[in-house]
């Protein structure tokens, strides 16, 4: 299987357990899509690269859950209390949310979303 939407190629050519860590973006629905083709284009390369990261990610699991690989899956707006663990951290599922919708940059954030 060639899982190279979600990094993990080289992993998964050279190991039997397998931690996949998603924190992919959220493609949404647009009322008002662009017309010009150049930013028409990027939504399209953008839709494609969900529906692709969609399948890779069902493969993984089926992967996990049919014992062809060991391993977890999480992705960044999954609900830790899905889990049902006795020694979760707490996370508030709606702060959690919050802070996947942080747009990925290389520079320090600001105070608010540093406070706990």
């Amino acid at each position: 299987m060639g899982s190279h939407n979600l990094g993990l190629e080289t992993a998964w050519k050279r190991h039997q357990t397998v931690l996949v860590s998603d924190a992919g973006g959220k493609t949404e629905a647009e009322e008002e899509p662009e017309t010009d083709w150049p930013r028409h284009s990027y939504r399209i390369l953008n839709l494609i690269d969900n529906q692709v990261r969609s399948l890779r990610k069902r493969q993984v699991i089926e992967s996990f859950k049919s014992g062809t690989r060991k391993g977890a899956y999480w992705g960044i707006r999954t609900d830790i209390a899905d889990y049902a663990l006795a020694d979760a951290l707490p996370c508030p599922f709606e702060r959690t949310l919050q802070l996947a919708a942080v747009p990925t940059r290389l520079k320090r954030l600001d105070a608010t979303m540093t406070a706990s």
